[in-house]
């Protein structure tokens, strides 16, 4: 087994740990196991965004990602890695994406 593959398959066993224990009220475990994949998430500039799932490549991360993710109300957990990988918080990218939204749509409505 090739050294990568063998991290991914570290890490996708530890970000299945950190849902389980997310999602049955096992708080305190969580956060530790959260810790471990914090640390094992390596950013990177992505090049090709059209043949991948743009949130579906960690550890590997491009923080641009975040612009195509989907909305705060859905409990996400590649998501919350990234978000804590970057130092934002929630409210941080509720902010960040409205006013990308509005920027968009602004340039949209006025050609």
């Amino acid at each position: 087994m090739v050294k990568e593959d063998k991290e991914k398959l570290e890490f996708e066993g530890l970000l299945n740990a950190y849902i389980d224990l997310f999602n049955s009220g096992s708080k305190e475990l969580a956060k530790q196991v959260h810790k471990e994949l914090i640390n094992k998430i390596t950013l990177i500039p992505m090049r090709d965004w059209i043949n991948r799932q743009v949130c579906g490549s960690l550890p590997l991360l491009d923080p641009k990602c975040l612009i195509f993710c989907c909305s705060p109300t859905k409990n996400c957990p590649s998501r919350m890695l990234a978000l804590s990988k970057l130092g934002l918080t929630t409210e941080d990218y509720t902010m960040i994406k409205k006013a990308l939204g509005e920027k968009m749509m602004n340039g949209v409505i006025k050609k």
